[in-house]
C-alpha cells in the first residue's frame, strides 16, 4: 500500500496497489495439478511483489522482463518438489503440467523467431515465403498447427501481406513471454545446486528489489553464465 500514490505517480493513474496488509491471489482452486502449480505461479508474483514493498517500490518499478521470470521461478522450485513426491500419480501428473507448458512456450519461441526472419527477408527487399519459414522452423505438421492456433495463423497472414508492423509486435509479444519462462526456469534448476544461503541470496535477487535490470543480469545474479544457457535449456526439453 502506497500512502503518497498521487504524489509519486500523478492523479491520472489508475490505483492498482493493495490496500491489505498481504498479498491476494484470486482465482478457483479446484484440486487438479493445473491448479496447483496456478497458484504456485501466482505466488511467485505475490513473492515478488512482498520483496519490493520491503524495498519501498512497487509493480511499476519492476521490469517488464522480470515478472515472468519470477512467477516461473517460484512454480518451477514447486513443480520440481511435487516431481519428487511419492504419492502415487502426482509426480507423473506434474511432469505432464510442466512438459506441455514448455512446449506451448517452445512453440511460441519459434512463432517469433518465423517473425524475426520474416522482417529481416523484407528489410533485404525480398519477399519472404510464410509457408518455407513455416515448415523451417515447426516441421511438416505446421499445417494442421496454423489451422489450429489463431497466433500462428495471425503470423503467417501478416507475413503473407507484409504487414511489418503487425510482424514486430507479434514477433515482441510471442519473444518475451517465452524467453521470461525458460529463464525462471533454468534459474530454478540452478538453485537445486545450491547452499542453503545461496538459494536465499539468490531468491532475494531475483525476487526482491526492482531485479536485475536485464535477464541476463537475472541469469548472472544466480552465477548462471548467460551465453547460449537458456538456448541450452530449450533444445533439452
Amino acid at each position: 500500500y502506497i500512502p503518497d500514490y498521487e504524489e509519486r505517480f500523478g492523479p491520472k493513474f489508475t490505483r492498482q496497489d493493495n490496500p491489505l496488509p498481504h498479498a491476494v491471489i484470486d482465482f478457483e482452486y479446484d484440486g487438479t495439478m493445473g491448479s496447483v502449480i496456478y497458484m504456485a505461479h501466482e505466488l511467485g508474483h505475490a513473492l515478488a511483489d512482498d520483496l519490493q514493498r520491503e524495498a519501498g517500490m512497487t509493480y511499476r518499478e519492476n521490469p517488464v522482463h522480470m515478472q515472468e521470470t519470477q512467477a516461473y521461478f517460484v512454480q518451477n522450485i514447486v513443480i520440481d518438489h511435487l516431481k519428487t513426491m511419492n504419492t502415487p500419480g502426482i509426480a507423473d501428473a506434474a511432469d505432464r503440467v510442466y512438459t506441455k507448458d514448455m512446449a506451448r512456450n517452445m512453440y511460441d519461441l519459434n512463432l517469433s523467431i518465423i517473425a524475426g526472419d520474416a522482417l529481416l527477408s523484407i528489410r533485404n527487399g525480398q519477399t519472404p515465403d510464410p509457408a518455407r519459414l513455416f515448415e523451417s522452423r515447426l516441421g511438416p505438421q505446421w499445417e494442421s498447427l496454423i489451422r489450429a492456433d489463431k497466433s500462428s495463423a495471425n503470423s503467417y497472414d501478416q507475413i503473407a501481406k507484409q504487414d511489418i508492423q503487425g510482424i514486430e509486435s507479434n514477433m515482441i509479444r510471442l519473444h518475451s513471454r517465452p524467453m521470461g519462462i525458460m529463464t525462471g526456469a533454468v534459474l530454478a534448476q540452478r538453485m537445486q545446486s545450491c547452499a542453503a544461503n545461496e538459494k536465499t541470496k539468490v531468491a532475494r535477487t531475483i525476487l526482491g528489489g526492482h531485479g536485475p535490470s536485464t535477464a541476463e543480469s537475472a541469469l548472472y545474479a544466480a552465477a548462471i553464465e548467460p551465453e547460449n544457457v537458456v538456448i541450452r535449456h530449450v533444445r533439452h526439453h
